[in-house]
């Protein structure tokens, strides 16, 4: 969602990202079978939108390294033949700093944190076999950049 949004000089815009979220919601009524369970968040919404083709904020993930390997392998890209990686990141350290952010956020908007999203709902039965999880970043701003101008802070107050 992030790259659509910054080539349109649109990343912070939260009334863009928040009436596309409410479009979903708004066409997701009735499609979601007889008795679907109620998503109380936002990342909940992000989370089934994701698992349904919707440009979302959230990052995929697995608990799994030898699904991250599947997937590094199953790709219809021919370019990246020869070309693999897998990632991993702490959790915990990721979820110790969110919070040291969160203690010193004064506004009410959403902190700018890393917040891992592990859905309760089984509506995507893969999500729950794969062992997936997805991370939601600052808006306009990757992980990685994220990690490095985190990392070394002192929250400390």
């Amino acid at each position: 969602m992030d790259r659509i949004l910054k080539a349109k000089n649109k990343v912070n815009d939260t009334s863009t990202i928040n009436k596309h979220l409410n479009n979903f919601k708004y066409a997701s009524r009735g499609r979601r079978g007889l008795n679907p369970p109620i998503l109380n968040t936002d990342n909940d919404w992000w989370a089934i939108g994701q698992h349904n083709g919707l440009m979302t904020p959230l990052l995929d993930w697995t608990k799994s390294p030898f699904v991250a390997t599947f997937f590094s392998f199953h790709s219809s890209d021919k370019s990246s033949i020869g070309k693999r990686s897998v990632f991993g990141i702490s959790k915990t350290t990721f979820e110790i700093i969110s919070n040291k952010i969160k203690m010193n956020y004064k506004t009410s908007s959403r902190p700018p944190i890393v917040e891992f999203i592990e859905p309760l709902s089984d509506e995507n039965s893969r999500l729950v076999n794969q062992g997936g999880l997805f991370t939601r970043s600052p808006a306009g701003v990757d992980i990685e950049t994220w990690m490095k101008n985190n990392f070394q802070k002192d929250y400390s107050s």
